[in-house]
């Protein structure tokens, strides 16, 4: 929908979602007594809203891409599949490292150190949108750019994506700098030894926000250019590995403030190994968009 000028649409199926989730949760608190299992059926009920918004593009006579039933190939959808893998391993990778979180947290600090990760956990979301945003563009122009063989849009691509990743993700992170405290004040207000938890934690975590969206927006950039294996090794290393390793170290001599600072040092790790890679790959040459490119000569 995006390649075919479509963004409108998704704007306001995004906008719709958000609408659908925040009235369905009043019904289900108001009217129907739904209780917990209310709250997540409202929230999937949500993402159809957006869904049926969506899918209402492709019914349209100007449409670019249309449904067809003989598209409903194995050979299709086995690529779709095996195209979907690096996507299954960057979520999984997360989901464990949150797990493994979780758990350090109840040994070095406490149920309400757990509670401080979560409110970390929800506003660092809203900060990875904007690395989101960048990545899946960058991954979408990376995959047309491959195909049509343009080596110089691909060199203008990742010095794009680089120079807005670290303009804007600076920008992120001097904002929840400032407004650390307010922010988890939305969430932890009436208690004050979690609130000054969180806001401690929420400032070591946002100094990862810049490695971060680079590490990210270079993932996507390889799987876009066909170097999936080198996606999903990144992904594994960035979302749990290297922040993995750093929190049980850490964490031994500095508590809490190790699990938070654990974000820093993998994001840190994960860019550093990046470099020595694309320097090793390019036989010791600058580190330019060039050697990052991972073009053949």
């Amino acid at each position: 929908m995006q390649l075919s000028g479509s963004r409108k649409r998704l704007v306001i199926a995004v906008l719709l979602m958000t609408a659908a989730d925040v009235v369905f949760d009043l019904l289900n608190v108001l009217v129907f007594k739904g209780g917990t299992f209310g709250m997540g059926l409202a929230s999937s009920l949500s993402y159809y809203v957006a869904m049926l918004v969506g899918l209402g593009y492709f019914f349209k006579k100007s449409c670019l891409f249309h449904l067809r039933r003989d598209g409903l190939r194995p050979d299709i959808l086995r690529a779709i599949l095996s195209e979907g893998v690096p996507t299954v391993i960057n979520q999984l990778s997360l989901v464990l490292l949150v797990l493994l979180f979780n758990h350090i947290l109840r040994i070095v600090g406490s149920n309400i150190a757990v509670a401080a990760y979560s409110v970390i956990s929800t506003v660092g979301n809203l900060c990875y949108a904007f690395s989101g945003g960048i990545s899946s563009v960058t991954l979408m122009l990376a995959a047309i750019f491959t195909v049509d063989e343009d080596r110089s849009s691909l060199y203008a691509l990742l010095g794009a994506m680089r120079h807005y990743a670290i303009t804007v993700l600076s920008v992120i992170t001097l904002l929840v700098l400032i407004a650390a405290k307010p922010l988890v004040g939305l969430f932890l207000e009436e208690d004050p030894e979690a609130m000054a938890l969180a806001v401690k934690g929420l400032r070591l975590f946002s100094l990862c926000l810049v490695p971060c969206a680079l590490n990210t927006g270079y993932k996507f950039y390889c799987q876009g250019i066909g170097r999936v294996r080198l996606m999903e090794i990144i992904s594994v290393g960035q979302n749990f590995l290297l922040p993995a390793l750093a929190a049980l170290l850490l964490s031994a001599f500095l508590g809490t403030a190790g699990v938070w600072l654990s974000f820093l040092c993998g994001e840190s790790a994960a860019l550093l190994l990046i470099c020595l890679y694309v320097r090793r790959a390019s036989g010791g040459g600058n580190l330019n968009v060039e050697a990052f490119s991972l073009l053949p000569a």
